[in-house]
């Protein structure tokens, strides 16, 4: 599976890059939102944050599911609230109903576009608030799995639980599991890490550089 990040230009358009500050990912400046496609189309993408600028235009989102043409499905990090009706409206002209899933969004944030598109495959990230509940091993898993997550987690559209590798352990990966979802970690800095979340038992590990890990099925523990 491909991560893409999607961010919405002032015009509408879902484009693929990380936002919200083009001067972090591309050539330009301001931000994604309040740029027209016709200027940020223009623009040369960033091999990183502040990095060096590549040969390559910011591309649109339709442009990357153009060139992946259905060999791979998709996780679509949704950058921006709007982001997600832009790149539906992509998905919309797309033949294959099972393409992937979005991330991206906090708990409320599933919860209304589920009240509005029933079906949706989604992944639930957390919130900031949540995030600084799991800082601390002793309230992470009572926190993230409190009467409304479980509601959440239970519901068919919701694949699973979208989170930060440092806030994962064995217990949380049970609890989620216990409640049919799955456990979805984001982003292994190494192949020592990889193979680690892996050995809890986590479901899906974003990695940034695919290429340089061993896929953990074949990794040795």
């Amino acid at each position: 599976m491909i991560e893409i990040d999607v961010s919405v230009t002032a015009d509408g358009v879902a484009v693929a890059t990380h936002g919200p500050h083009l001067q972090h990912w591309t050539d330009g400046e301001g931000k994604v939102h309040e740029v027209h496609w016709d200027v940020i189309s223009e623009l040369r993408a960033r091999l990183e944050a502040h990095g060096a600028v590549s040969p390559d235009t910011v591309p649109s989102l339709a442009a990357v599911l153009e060139t992946i043409d259905g060999r791979l499905p998709v996780n679509l990090d949704i950058k921006w609230p709007s982001a997600l009706d832009a790149a539906q409206r992509v998905l919309g002209h797309q033949p294959d109903q099972n393409w992937g899933v979005y991330s991206g969004l906090t708990p409320g944030m599933v919860r209304f576009v589920l009240h509005r598109h029933r079906g949706t495959p989604v992944l639930v990230n957390l919130s900031k608030f949540d995030q600084f509940v799991a800082r601390t091993p002793f309230f992470r898993t009572r926190w993230l799995t409190r009467l409304s997550m479980r509601r959440l987690l239970r519901r068919d559209e919701v694949v699973g639980l979208n989170i930060n590798y440092r806030l994962v352990d064995k217990k949380l990966i049970e609890r989620v599991h216990a409640l049919g979802a799955q456990v979805w970690v984001f982003t292994a800095p190494s192949q020592a890490v990889a193979d680690y979340l892996a050995g809890l038992g986590a479901d899906s590990i974003t990695v940034n550089k695919a290429s340089t890990f061993v896929p953990p099925a074949q990794a040795d523990y």
